[in-house]
């Protein structure tokens, strides 16, 4: 089974996507299947944003979900913290490598007056 979305490939017995809530597929449509010269293993996903301003954090993930990007986050205390030299008090979202150049687009643009403030009383 596969996610239709983010392409990921499941076991047996799972029904939805964990990360993209969509049901799974038996097969992957032809636009999403694997591209010549493309490993078998899953790629990393990469850093596309850091920061310590959870502000800004969340309006990112927030443009990410609304582009419909699949993400991860990352806090300091999080189990991959031995896995990425992450500061303490960092936050970092990560993402597909195929999706990093729109995910920092995306980002850059729902930053780019600064992330959004209280809303006025």
């Amino acid at each position: 089974m596969f996610c239709p979305k983010c392409g990921v490939e499941y076991r047996p017995g799972f029904q939805v996507c964990s990360d993209c809530g969509v049901a799974l597929v038996s097969t992957l449509p032809a636009e999403r299947a694997k591209a010549p010269g493309r490993s078998d293993e899953h790629e990393p996903p990469i850093a596309v944003w850091r920061g310590d301003d959870p502000v800004a954090f969340s309006a990112a993930l927030a443009a990410l979900e609304d582009a419909e990007i699949p993400a991860r986050q990352m806090r300091f205390h999080d189990q991959f913290v031995k896995i990425v030299a992450v500061q303490p008090n960092e936050l970092t979202i990560l993402v597909h490598p195929d999706n990093a150049a729109l995910a920092r687009a995306v980002i850059r643009e729902a930053l780019k007056d600064g992330p959004p403030g209280p809303a006025a009383a």
